[in-house]
């Protein structure tokens, strides 16, 4: 893909109104220009989910391609133990079992030890220190 084929890809698209940002899980943060990187929002907040349970593309910690310290004053919160759809609401009882059988993504399967609604409280407190809510 040539960036030059897409007009307006490159074209700077920010917005003064916004002075802060949290991603969780971004995906393929090694993809990104490092010559762009210091032109971005300083002070983003980068969360990852999980540890050993991560998505390599969406691993942009220490281990992974640290996208969050090519940011300038980016913070980086690694939330642990989770996987990348832990973010999303409690599952019903037995809703993991339908998504095995027609092998669709694992929404409903965590790691071992995970408590949802704990890992979505530290969610709220990382996106609110993130926000300086």
């Amino acid at each position: 893909m040539r960036f030059a084929d897409y007009p307006g890809f490159e074209a700077d698209a920010r917005d003064p109104r916004i002075s802060r940002a949290v991603i969780v899980d971004p995906g393929f943060g090694d993809a990104t220009d490092p010559a762009t990187l210091q032109g971005a929002l300083a002070g983003m907040t980068l969360i990852n989910l999980g540890d050993a349970d991560r998505l390599g593309a969406t691993d942009v910690g220490p281990a992974g391609n640290d996208l969050a310290n090519r940011l300038p004053n980016a913070s980086y919160v690694e939330i642990a133990p989770a996987n990348h759809f832990t973010f999303l609401s409690t599952c019903k009882p037995r809703a993991a079992e339908p998504l095995e059988e027609e092998q669709d993504d694992p929404i409903c399967t965590d790691p071992d030890g995970t408590d949802r609604a704990t890992v979505h409280v530290q969610l709220i407190e990382a996106i609110s220190f993130g926000l300086d809510l």
